[in-house]
């Protein structure tokens, strides 16, 4: 697992946050292996975030302890060395300095990798490879443990040609907010329930593509089970993939709302400056059809 800043290609990762709780929860983080050159935006009917680098480096933490996790071998295990509310100071103590430390809103992130074991949660089939512990006030607030996907290999490539529509609807990004402004509207479908408030007018309207691809990955997962995922390349023009990357710089740990005319398709969180123009939605068999339905109507 890594993080990077650039737009380089290469093999990256990206957490998937399948469920978002409050204070006193914990949230459950999948982590993806995706395309080289690159980035996973979005898996349909989750929140998804892009590692960032981090923004503070592991020196600027408070000094290591030893870490005790390294014979750690279920999350249950984990919650009960590491439970809620403790101090930073005795998560110091317990797991050492984080890799990085990052800041979300009014949180700080302290973020460990551990050594992989086979998920024992509402996960089971991934590898538990790290976690991320928010921090409010000096004190663990929440846990997000983060998953690892077996070996995954690509069966079928398709390249999705267009509709051709006389007139096709274009893809339109805006930036989520959570207080409304006037002509806002709020976005709550079935597929991307009580997402926030969206602007009348898109931050970025794209009318072509430069490619669209549609993936089947057979991924094994740690119970030697196949599962299978989709995943939709999308690459912009270079002007377009310009004013993306302006986009997401000035809009760090905000979500992106995507949608096709007027009909939402993910809504990730913006986690780093999407570089290359290029990027990957990820679903599920459920979801496919009615994203591969609804991208096949933008024009190439």
């Amino acid at each position: 697992m890594g993080h990077r800043s650039s737009g380089e290609a290469g093999i990256g990762c990206a957490a998937v946050l399948s469920g978002l709780q409050f204070e006193g929860t914990e949230v459950l983080v999948r982590i993806e292996i995706h395309m080289p050159g690159y980035f996973l935006l979005g898996v349909c009917a989750a929140l998804v975030v892009v590692l960032p680098a981090a923004s503070q480096t592991a020196e600027e933490a408070p000094a290591s302890g030893t870490n005790k996790a390294k014979v750690i071998k279920s999350t249950a295990e984990f919650r009960k060395l590491v439970p809620l509310g403790i101090s930073t100071n005795q998560l110091v103590g317990l797991l050492g300095k984080p890799e990085w430390v990052d800041e979300v809103s009014d949180r700080t992130m302290w973020t460990y990798f551990l050594p992989e074991f086979p998920a024992d949660d509402d996960m089971r089939g991934t590898y538990v490879c790290g976690v991320t512990a928010y921090i409010t006030n000096a004190h663990v607030a929440i846990l997000a443990f983060m998953y690892r996907g077996g070996p995954t290999k690509t069966v079928r490539r398709e390249e999705i040609v267009g509709s051709g529509e006389s007139k096709p609807p274009a893809m339109r990004l805006l930036i989520v907010n959570t207080n409304a402004s006037e002509g806002a509207q709020f976005i709550d479908t079935p597929q991307l329930p009580k997402v926030g408030y969206v602007a009348a007018i898109p931050n970025l309207i794209v009318t072509n593509l430069d490619e669209l691809t549609l993936e089947e990955q057979h991924h094994t997962d740690s119970e030697g089970k196949t599962r299978t995922n989709w995943a939709f390349a999308v690459a912009l023009s270079r002007e377009d993939g310009k004013r993306l990357a302006t986009l997401t710089s000035t809009n760090i740990n905000k979500r992106l709302l995507v949608s096709v005319g007027d009909k939402p398709i993910v809504a990730p969180m913006i986690m780093e400056t999407l570089e290359t123009g290029r990027f990957q939605i990820s679903c599920n068999e459920t979801m496919r059809d009615y994203v591969k339905s609804n991208l096949a109507k933008l024009k190439r």
